[in-house]
């Protein structure tokens, strides 16, 4: 019997023709000591001519990196500096707050220190009192005076504070006289609301 050898011999194989180059013309050990030559030779002479550019190019790059990081850290300083002032709007707005309740409770608390001193300032020489009292609104004094016209001044003068009402009565004076000095003196009472305490 007779054998064949029925597979095909070596053939070469068929490149393409890329833009207008028919690749099977080509030598591949050539192109490839080409492409090492083209790849590795810029390196030896051409790097030595261009290094002091590059030397400059990494100084300028190191000296932008160090302003970047002081610009990073006055930027950090920056957000402490916002947060603290966040902090002390905060604390602001809670005293606000706080002011507007002591305000209140200022208004509310009903002190009769101002009125008091008002009646010592403006009350004349002549005149004394026996009795004051301010129960909430009310107000009612009594005293005593050496003439008629000490008691009608000191009216006069508590009708034209801001303090009281313009409802200020008074009781019918009485005359009295002394047992011991002999002196006459003049008994009144006086009645009002008060209007305001400041």
């Amino acid at each position: 019997m007779i054998k064949t050898n029925l597979a095909k011999g070596f053939q070469p194989i068929v490149l393409p023709k890329i833009a207008g180059i028919d690749l099977n013309l080509l030598n591949f050990r050539m192109s490839i000591a080409v492409f090492l030559a083209c790849w590795l030779l810029p390196d030896m002479f051409l790097q030595p001519m261009w290094q002091q550019e590059v030397e400059e190019v990494d100084a300028r790059i190191k000296s932008l990196q160090s302003q970047d990081k002081d610009l990073k850290d006055k930027v950090g300083d920056f957000k402490t500096l916002e947060e603290q002032l966040r902090d002390l709007e905060l604390q602001e707005g809670r005293l606000q707050e706080k002011l507007v309740i002591v305000k209140k409770i200022i208004k509310t608390r009903k002190s009769p220190a101002n009125i008091m001193i008002y009646i010592a300032k403006n009350m004349p020489e002549d005149l004394w009192l026996t009795e004051l009292i301010i129960d909430k609104d009310k107000f009612s004094l009594s005293g005593r005076s050496l003439s008629y016209k000490s008691i009608t001044s000191f009216v006069e003068i508590l009708r034209s504070s801001i303090f009281f009402n313009k409802d200020l009565k008074m009781s019918p004076v009485q005359s009295e006289e002394d047992a011991t000095s002999g002196m006459r003196f003049e008994k009144f009472g006086l009645t009002s609301t008060i209007g305001r305490y400041e």
